[in-house]
């Protein structure tokens, strides 16, 4: 029996990837026959990481000390896993943040540079280096990024947030229409509610508890249940799908 999701050969690269998404997004692309390269600001948690997975796997998997709010440090970043891999063929933006505030006015300048710094110019910039490098040159990859389900129905205190995930979107389009001429897909995956390092700091805010009860399934989400969405855009099967976003959300966009 063929199994479609097979990525035995093919280097992935994971960024936010110390915690939560990201590092159940590595575990399952190296489950999948992928090595892997993790990336994230904490050393510590990715080291530790990196060790599980090649236990767990058998896949290579090495981990990268990578600030994705600052240029230099995604160039670097990608050189290095090109020299130590030789290539990238799945690249996953998972790496993003959240600063929350009371209202509006009180977003401050501060705030807004630094999400959209991480969240939307670190996705493009990573793209970027990783497509110029690797991708084009093999005539092959797999870009999938982060969006939200804010990115379409906004939040209270979150508009850095919500603007920087309505930014993938169009990104992500953007992006799908320049690289595919080079055999690249481009797509994104867009999380409601899910159990993470990030939404635990959520769980008491009042609109967080509003859309869980507003949600068709009354529930957090599971990591896990990212993972034939992820494995789909990421396998070679998905070879004609390019700038869509799959919204895994428990229905919440279904009737919001």
């Amino acid at each position: 029996m063929t199994n479609y999701f097979d990525l035995t050969g093919q280097v992935a690269v994971v960024t936010g990837a110390s915690a939560g998404l990201g590092a159940q997004f590595a575990r399952i692309l190296a489950e999948s026959g992928a090595d892997v390269a993790v990336l994230a600001r904490r050393t510590e948690m990715l080291k530790s990481l990196a060790q599980e997975i090649t236990r767990d796997t058998g896949r290579r998997c090495l981990y990268y000390t990578c600030d994705v709010g600052q240029e230099d440090s995604i160039r670097e970043a990608v050189d290095a896993i090109l020299a130590d891999f030789t290539k990238i063929d799945i690249l996953v933006n998972n790496a993003g943040i959240v600063k929350y505030s009371r209202d509006f006015p009180s977003h401050t300048t501060e705030k807004w540079n630094m999400v959209l710094g991480v969240d939307l110019t670190g996705a493009f910039l990573f793209s970027r280096y990783t497509a110029e490098k690797s991708m084009i040159p093999n005539a092959y990859g797999r870009i999938i990024n982060l969006t939200s389900v804010a990115a379409i129905q906004g939040g209270l205190g979150t508009a850095s947030y919500s603007a920087a995930k309505g930014g993938i979107l169009s990104l992500t389009k953007a992006m799908a229409a320049d690289l595919a001429s080079h055999n690249i897909t481009v797509n994104a995956i867009g999380p409601g509610n899910v159990e993470s390092e990030m939404s635990a700091k959520t769980m008491d805010n009042p609109f967080v508890k509003e859309m869980i009860a507003k949600t068709p399934m009354k529930r957090f989400g599971k990591a896990r249940e990212l993972s034939a969405i992820l494995l789909a855009f990421a396998s070679p099967v998905s070879s004609y799908t390019t700038g869509q976003v799959v919204y895994v959300d428990g229905g919440m966009t279904s009737v919001l």
